[in-house]
């Protein structure tokens, strides 16, 4: 306690003094301090002596110490560390007030950081979806190919194949007629001969009847 009063008191002599509202004169206050120290009962002497210990008094230049020195300090030390205090405040409202506007732009940029990587995600997804949906069509469009080159290739190996069916009877029925010309033959060599022994006779009988 009486450290603290002796630093606010070195504070008080250090900084400039600040006339407040309400403040009072020096010479009023030393009056009714006067007055409430005659009035009242005088504390026991040992006390005071430590009390003076622990706070020494500061004598001001144009003031009689006359036993009143310390109340007067206490009073003009309130009265000058008020100012301070209410600007103590004030920085710590102007603090708390910065501090809340901090918290709020790191919330609102976290929202919107947030946003963001939804916003990037929600893209990404949607790019995938389009890249599946467009491998999908393609892939179908490429089995529906593949089918139907597999029932054209399978039409064409049969065509194919009656055509070489076609090929092997065709073969087959001009040996079949091959082999009845080689049959016909004979008997054209037959008919031959006796067209030639026909012709002689008619040759002959020609002649006889001109002789």
């Amino acid at each position: 306690m009486g450290s603290t009063v002796k630093e606010l008191k070195a504070l008080a002599m250090k900084c400039p003094r600040k006339t407040t509202r309400n403040k009072v004169p020096e010479t009023i206050k030393t009056e009714e301090t006067r007055d409430e120290q005659e009035n009242a009962v005088s504390p026991p002497e040992e006390p005071i002596q430590e009390r003076d210990e622990e706070m020494p008094s500061v004598e001001r230049p144009g003031k009689v110490n006359d036993g009143t020195k310390d109340h007067e300090a206490m009073e003009i030390e309130d009265d000058e560390v008020a100012p301070y205090d209410q600007e103590a405040e004030k920085v710590q409202k102007i603090a708390a007030r910065e501090k809340a506007a901090a918290e709020q732009a790191a919330a609102e940029q976290a929202a919107a950081e947030q946003a963001a990587m939804e916003e990037a995600a929600a893209e990404q997804a949607a790019v995938e979806q389009a890249v599946a949906e467009q491998a999908a069509a393609e892939k179908a469009t490429a089995e529906q190919e593949a089918v139907e080159l597999r029932a054209e290739l399978k039409k064409t190996v049969e065509e194919i194949k009656a055509a070489k069916e076609r090929e092997e009877t065709i073969r087959q029925r001009l040996q079949a007629v091959k082999a009845k010309i080689r049959g016909l033959n004979p008997a054209r060599s037959y008919l031959s001969a006796a067209i030639a022994g026909l012709t002689a006779r008619q040759v002959g009988a020609q002649n006889e009847n001109a002789a």
